[in-house]
C-alpha cells in the first residue's frame, strides 16, 4: 500500500538543531482492536536530510480486508511526543498537505502505484481493495523534500507525526505514531 512513501514525505520526523542519537521512534498508537498493526518501522538516515535520499523500511499486519472508503488522516506536532498519552489537537501545526489532513488510501495507492510495482511487482498488493495480510515495504528509497518545498512554518526541529487510518464513518482502523529528526545537510 505504499504507506512507507506516504511515511516519509509527511512523517516529517522529530528535529533538533542538537541532533540527538538516535532520533527516529515509532509506536503503534492503535486500540486494540485495530484492523491494521505496526510491527516494525525505520528510517535511514538518522536524522533524515532535507532534499535527501533516505530508505524507509515498515511491516504491518492488516488483519481483514480495508473498506473501500478507507482513508489516511495525516497530524504534526512540534516535538517528540511518542511517550504522551493524549496529543492535543489544539496543539497541531497545519496540515502539509495543503487544507485537508486527509486522502483516501485507494487514492493513494493510485499516485504511488508506479514507485510500489518498483519494489512489489504485483498489482494485487499495489491496488485497491487492501487485502488482509502481512505487508512487507522494505529499504524503499525516498527522497525527503527540498526545505522550499514545504511550508515556510517547517523548519529543523523536532516533529511527531500520527497517521491514522480510518473508515468512512470515521472509526479508527489503525494509528502509527512516529517521531524523528530532520536536518539540513552539513557541506
Amino acid at each position: 500500500m505504499k504507506l512507507s512513501i506516504c511515511l516519509f514525505f509527511v512523517s516529517i520526523i522529530t528535529l533538533s538543531t542538537q541532533v540527538p542519537a538516535p532520533s527516529f521512534q515509532f509506536k503503534d498508537c492503535g486500540k486494540s482492536n485495530a484492523i491494521v498493526r505496526f510491527e516494525e518501522v525505520s528510517i535511514k538516515p538518522d536524522p533524515v536530510y532535507f532534499d535527501g535520499l533516505g530508505e524507509s523500511t515498515i511491516i504491518y499486519n492488516i488483519r481483514q480486508d480495508l473498506p473501500l472508503d478507507a482513508f489516511l488522516r495525516v497530524d504534526l506536532w512540534n516535538g517528540n511526543r511518542i511517550a504522551e498519552e493524549a496529543l492535543k489537537d489544539e496543539d497541531r501545526t497545519p496540515c502539509l498537505l495543503g487544507p485537508v489532513c486527509e486522502i483516501a488510501v485507494c487514492d493513494w495507492m493510485q499516485l504511488e502505484y508506479y514507485s510500489c510495482m518498483s519494489y512489489h511487482n504485483s498489482t494485487s498488493y499495489c491496488t485497491c481493495p487492501v487485502k488482509a495480510g502481512i505487508r512487507s515495504d522494505i529499504s524503499e528509497k525516498f527522497i525527503f523534500p527540498s526545505k522550499y518545498l514545504l511550508p515556510l512554518w517547517f523548519n529543523e526541529g523536532t516533529y511527531t507525526s500520527r497517521f491514522t487510518i480510518m473508515d468512512g464513518s470515521r472509526s479508527e482502523l489503525g494509528c502509527l505514531l512516529l517521531s524523528g529528526t530532520v536536518v539540513h545537510k552539513q557541506s
